[in-house]
């Protein structure tokens, strides 16, 4: 039974490692480099904060609901990722990093995609241009060489679930005043 866990997760590592160099090295171009920089940088930490905080501040009634909700997710996945990559702490495909900097899971695509789930719910059209971005930004995070597409998979599906946990409890999040 051992040998076949083995056997599995040393063919799940093949898979990453193979579509890890697939898109990190033989999709590089002077264009791609640029527009992934960008992409990736729509979802760095700041950039998500302030749109979280400029709905909830200059919103109107109902794009201030979708910043309270959207910070709601952003702060309960990126939680949850912070503790699962002191957890893990597996290292970057450029190398060495930090317990709280480490590979898995990708903080990025779990930010974005705890922020589509809610911006997706709330504006239904512009569920799809949502994931899109989540998924570009993603993508981006392993193009760049900062994450294995396990751990982009991995942040992907800990901002949905947060983005989904927070739908749950949309009235009491909107309600909720200190």
């Amino acid at each position: 039974a051992l040998s076949v866990v083995t056997a599995a997760s040393s063919a799940g590592e093949s898979l990453d490692q193979r579509l890890y160099e697939r898109i990190h090295e033989d999709w590089k171009s002077p264009a791609m480099d640029w527009l992934m920089k960008s992409i990736s940088e729509a979802g760095d930490r700041e950039t998500c904060l302030v749109l979280c905080l400029g709905l909830s501040a200059f919103g109107s009634e109902k794009g201030r609901d979708v910043g309270k909700l959207s910070f709601a997710s952003l702060l309960g996945g990126q939680a949850v990722c912070t503790v699962l990559k002191f957890a893990v702490n597996r290292e970057r495909p450029e190398g060495e990093s930090g317990r709280g900097d480490s590979s898995f899971p990708s903080g990025h695509a779990a930010g974005a995609f705890s922020i589509a789930y809610v911006i997706g719910n709330e504006y239904p059209g512009l569920k799809v241009p949502s994931f899109i971005l989540a998924g570009l930004i993603s993508l981006s995070r392993v193009y760049l060489g900062r994450h294995y597409p396990s751990d982009v998979l991995a942040g992907a599906l800990l901002g949905s679930s947060a983005g989904y946990l927070v739908m749950r409890k949309r009235e009491a999040i909107i309600n909720f005043h200190l």
